[in-house]
């Protein structure tokens, strides 16, 4: 399991470190004063970044499942039950946080 962490981990810094080394971070410093074409270059390079936190975020769910499964086997079916119960609020939580987030991939497409 601490490996699969790191994995994500390696995952997250390579794509802060595209984001710090690539053009997009000049072109955002300059938001105001961008020409057409490197507004398009912009759109593309966030659309970059967009794809790949999409795939943080499916590695770190990934992550999540593995790991909920290996914590099941190792427990009672009482301590079972409440685990779950107390995950089920868990993503509860988790999914107001994706809606605001799915809110705004919607204010940001129009």
């Amino acid at each position: 399991m601490i490996r699969a962490e790191g994995d994500v981990m390696e995952i997250v810094a390579a794509v802060k470190e595209s984001v710090a080394v690539s053009p997009t971070l000049a072109l955002v410093l300059r938001m105001g004063r961008l020409m057409d074409s490197e507004i398009s270059a912009l759109d593309e390079a966030m659309e970059r970044i967009w794809a790949a936190m999409v795939g943080v975020l499916e590695s770190t769910e990934a992550l999540h499942g593995s790991t909920m499964r290996k914590v099941m086997k190792v427990l009672r079916l009482t301590q079972a039950v409440k685990f779950l119960v107390v995950a089920a609020q868990f993503q509860l939580i988790g999914n107001k946080r994706f809606l605001r987030l799915e809110m705004l991939e919607r204010l940001r497409r129009n």
